[in-house]
């Protein structure tokens, strides 16, 4: 099929918004595909980076299925400075390609893609090792991935309340009123450590332009919490994150008996090396 260039189509956030597709769908996805990867019938080439040392962080990234049969290529770009002129931080876009002819297919709304995929991705995670009784998250950042996350979580896990602490207080606002849309109890939290230390998982999505200042202590992880970490964990004191014990040969899928004992931590962060590969951690919960 040849489709032509004026013709290609854009799907945009609010079509994809529209289409019937559930939390459950978007993580059995995932899934299918991370052992697509393993197989090797997925293949994703590492992220390329430029830092053009104004505060900009530009990124590209590429991969490869066999089913789907489809190439896709996603071009991201941070600005901080793009609040100003009243536009989101964030801002990408993703091409699809037929992975057999290479032709065109459409056009995607990467913003979309980039807050379904990360916190679908988070889920996939938290599936295996968070608590499933786990009742309270906190946020610490509370832009779009944060809300992203609030809406998978609260579809996977019997949640009652989240915490909240961020540098923006319209964004802190908009994520307590998600969560109270949903019947949740919002806090807004005056502290970092006020939100972190009662929650049976914490969600950090701190924006990394400009590269923030570490603040979190992994000590304040109260035993049997999970964390996710979409900003490579820099916001964490590199000093704590001993207390976190790694699982490097974690079969895919599998629920081991240290990932249900009461008295450690889950943790999954993004290695700072722009591979965005993954390692899982546990911690014995010690202050």
């Amino acid at each position: 099929m040849t489709i032509q260039a004026d013709r290609l189509p854009y799907l945009s956030g609010e079509f994809l918004d529209s289409l019937p597709i559930s939390t459950s769908d978007m993580v059995d996805e995932i899934e299918r595909q991370i052992v697509g990867q393993r197989r090797g019938e997925v293949w994703c080439a590492p992220k390329a980076v430029v830092l053009p040392g104004d505060n900009r962080y530009i990124m590209a990234t590429l991969g490869v299925a066999t089913e789907p049969r489809v190439l896709a290529t996603k071009s991201l770009l941070v600005n901080p400075r793009n609040a100003e002129r009243g536009l989101p931080i964030l801002n990408s876009l993703v091409t699809l390609l037929d992975a057999e002819t290479g032709l065109p297919l459409a056009v995607v709304d990467g913003n979309w893609v980039t807050a379904k995929r990360t916190a679908g991705l988070s889920a996939a995670a938290a599936k295996r090792l968070a608590r499933a009784d786990s009742a309270c998250v906190a946020f610490i950042g509370c832009g779009v991935q944060a809300r992203g996350h609030l809406e998978v979580l609260a579809d996977l896990f019997p949640l009652q309340e989240i915490r909240a602490f961020g540098r923006g207080k319209s964004n802190r606002d908009a994520l307590c009123r998600l969560a109270e849309i949903r019947g949740l109890t919002a806090v807004p939290s005056d502290t970092a450590k006020e939100a972190v230390e009662t929650a049976d998982i914490v969600v950090t999505t701190v924006t990394l332009v400009p590269e923030p200042t570490p603040f979190l202590d992994a000590r304040w992880l109260k035993a049997g919490a999970f964390a996710t970490m979409t900003d490579l964990a820099l916001p964490w004191l590199p000093e704590t994150m001993t207390c976190l014990r790694s699982h490097r040969h974690r079969r895919p899928g599998a629920r081991g008996a240290n990932e249900q004992a009461d008295g450690e931590t889950r943790a999954r962060c993004r290695r700072p090396d722009g591979f965005g590969r993954r390692r899982r951690a546990r911690s014995s919960g010690r202050k």
